[in-house]
């Protein structure tokens, strides 16, 4: 069920009360906070960066907590985490889906269209983003349509809202270069069952289309064996799977953990062992920050 939108309060009294000297200081602040977050970001690749990088875009939301441009980094980095939790990935997805609607909300019109159905997000509400909501709505849809494909059929009364998403993000992001547009289409409708009439060949040309954006990422891989090739060819899910699985190492880079994940998923959902030969597992992730209600995992 779509649940009401609740601005998030500030992260523990705007979490790290030592930036208090930065207040005050405009708009030029947060704005050295996040070069510095997104140099970072480049550097995500390389051991123990991933805490100090969330750390640092938590500083910048300390600094402007209703800045889009930090929202929509926040939903970004907690989606990674989502990816990269090897226990409870709903509860990182949920934060981002959090930050990400909180920034939808900054948009009058889309706010406005909330209030008018009661606090709950609508596809009206959807069609007022605009290409200044496309980093928080891309990151927002993935995250929700993630919760739901983990969720099930009980989140039924999302479908609608998730479908809007997607077609969303992909109309805004026209023919981007990442294939981000592409996935987040293509993961919400993967969303929808088939008794609520899937569009499943539709899901699946654009997981393929962003599989083919960015081919050496791993996870797009992934995506597309479990959430596209699924219900339309399980042995071509399968040989998709095991190649990820058998693939060489992923070079050393920003996206090298994700595509270690993606190798680690693709070789549970094959019943192989964990984790890779010669790779002990980091479990470390950062805690739901306060002030962002965490959606648990369902029991298994």
């Amino acid at each position: 069920m779509t649940r009401l939108i609740r601005l998030l309060p500030l992260l523990s009294l705007l979490l790290l009360v030592g930036c208090a000297r930065w207040r005050g200081g405009g708009r030029e602040p947060v704005d050295k906070q996040l070069r510095r977050a997104d140099t970072l970001w480049k550097r995500r690749g390389e051991p123990g960066q991933l805490e100090p990088l969330t750390q640092a875009y938590l500083d910048a939301y300390a600094l402007s907590p209703e800045d889009p441009r930090v929202l929509g980094r926040l939903a970004r980095i907690y989606v990674l985490h989502g990816d990269l939790a090897v226990t409870d990935p709903l509860q990182h997805y949920g934060s981002a889906k959090e930050f990400g609607l909180r920034c939808l909300m900054l948009r009058a019109n889309f706010a406005a269209q909330v209030t008018a159905a009661g606090g709950r997000v609508s596809p009206k509400a959807v069609s007022q983003a605009d290409d200044e909501d496309l980093e928080c709505l891309a990151w927002t849809t993935i995250a929700w349509s993630r919760i739901a494909l983990a969720r099930g059929p009980g989140m039924g009364l999302d479908y609608a809202v998730i479908d809007a998403m997607g077609a969303r993000t992909l109309a805004l992001s026209g023919a981007d270069g990442d294939g981000r547009g592409a996935l987040a289409r293509g993961l919400s409708l993967a969303v929808v069952p088939r008794v609520m009439g899937a569009k499943i060949d539709e899901a699946k040309a654009q997981l393929e289309a962003a599989a083919a954006r960015q081919p050496e990422r791993l996870g797009r891989q992934v995506d597309l064996a479990v959430h596209g090739l699924h219900r339309v060819d399980k042995q071509a899910e399968a040989d998709l799977l095991r190649a990820v699985a058998e693939a060489p190492a992923p070079p050393e880079g920003p996206s090298q953990p994700e595509d270690l994940a993606a190798q680690r998923r693709a070789r549970r959902l094959l019943g192989m062992p964990e984790p890779l030969p010669g790779e002990a597992l980091d479990p470390s992730a950062p805690t739901t920050p306060e002030g962002v209600e965490p959606i648990e995992a369902p029991a298994p």
